[in-house]
């Protein structure tokens, strides 16, 4: 019998002037609340107790990982490689070793300069960049020279799918006009030939001057 109905039930004998029935029925439902509030309060003490059921195994498992990471750590330290005194002299003598490689490291790196700079065979970064520079030239010079030939080549179709029935006199200033063309091309590629050639000459002495700067100062020190 649930709340709801005990209270109707003991409003309809209340109507019907059954006050002693409407008063059993309202006891039933004071004593359904009653007994609704200690399982309702029961339930909520169970849930708490399984949570520190939980929560206790849940501690337990940590501190045996605590302990056996202690254990462990503690048989590692045990190992004579990590004793205070041996990793302190370890590392001492690491760091008399690597400033001994250093030392013989830096007498090779001198030593070899000094013999390259004798030889005169040092490869010096001017020296290749005047090359590289160059052979940039070279090859844009090559590309003039071959779109000088294909306008030249197209200069010649164009002449030669010229009709024959053009005024004669057309000729002559068709030819000079060829002429003209031929003679701008060939001295825009001359002067522009001539400022590679000097750009060339310059950066070759320039890189000369560095290489003769370096070995004279690798001489004095």
């Amino acid at each position: 019998m649930t709340d709801d109905r005990c209270r109707q039930k003991a409003k309809h004998h209340l109507s019907l002037s059954q006050k002693p029935i409407a008063l059993s029925h309202l006891k039933s439902k004071k004593q359904l609340e009653d007994l609704l509030l200690k399982r309702i309060g029961s339930t909520q003490q169970l849930e708490a107790v399984l949570r520190s059921i939980d929560q206790a195994k849940g501690d337990i498992e940590i501190m045996a990982a605590y302990s056996t990471s202690t254990s462990t750590l503690r048989d590692i330290l045990k190992n004579p490689a990590l004793d205070l005194d041996h990793v302190e002299s370890t590392t001492e003598e690491l760091a008399e070793v690597m400033a001994s490689q250093e030392e013989v490291d830096s007498a090779i790196r001198i030593g070899g300069q000094v013999a390259v700079g004798a030889s005169g065979q040092e490869i010096d970064d001017e020296d290749l960049r005047a090359e590289l520079e160059g052979m940039v030239n070279e090859e844009k010079e090559k590309e003039l020279e071959s779109r000088r030939v294909t306008e030249r080549e197209k200069e010649k179709e164009k002449i030669a799918q010229t009709p024959t029935q053009k005024p004669v006199d057309a000729l002559p200033a068709q030819n000079v006009h060829t002429d003209k063309s031929e003679a701008d091309a060939e001295r825009v590629w001359r002067e522009r030939y001539e400022e590679a050639q000097q750009r060339k000459k310059e950066e070759a002495q320039r890189a000369e001057t560095e290489r003769m700067r370096k070995q004279e100062k690798m001489a004095a020190e």
